[in-house]
């Protein structure tokens, strides 16, 4: 008995459609912008705003009043940090941990670190402040 052959390519294909469209039925337009490192001669860094990347469509997805929301969780930067939503972008979007943009609310929303996309998304911690 031979077993079926698993398109892994096809799969992720229809993956990232219906990622698609969820972000299509309810979709958030940000400009994200980056945070650029720039060394010091005394080897400090100075972090500053970089130049704004081009707008990209995502899901924000709040988590603020779930459990999960109110429990503290070591993200990569090795701080604790509670996160309050997710940003759900395409597989190829272009986010990076400590890009920031201001909600149309006036605070400020940061990607605190990358979670695993499993190659059909591309999903970011978010905390907001303000």
């Amino acid at each position: 008995m031979t077993s079926p052959v698993f398109d892994v390519e096809g799969q992720r294909a229809i993956l990232r459609q219906g990622t698609l469209n969820y972000i299509a039925m309810d979709p958030t337009t940000i400009t994200l912008i980056p945070v650029v490192r720039t060394p010091q001669d005394d080897g400090s860094w100075v972090e500053e705003d970089g130049t704004p990347r081009e707008p990209q469509d995502f899901k924000l997805i709040s988590i603020e009043f779930t459990p999960q929301a109110q429990t503290v969780t070591l993200t990569q930067d090795g701080k604790e940090r509670i996160i309050g939503f997710y940003l759900m972008g395409a597989y190829d979007c272009i986010m990076q941990p400590k890009d920031h943009w201001i909600g149309a609310d006036g605070r400020t929303y940061t990607v605190i670190a990358l979670m695993d996309g499993h190659g059909y998304e591309t999903k970011g911690a978010v905390e907001a402040h303000g």
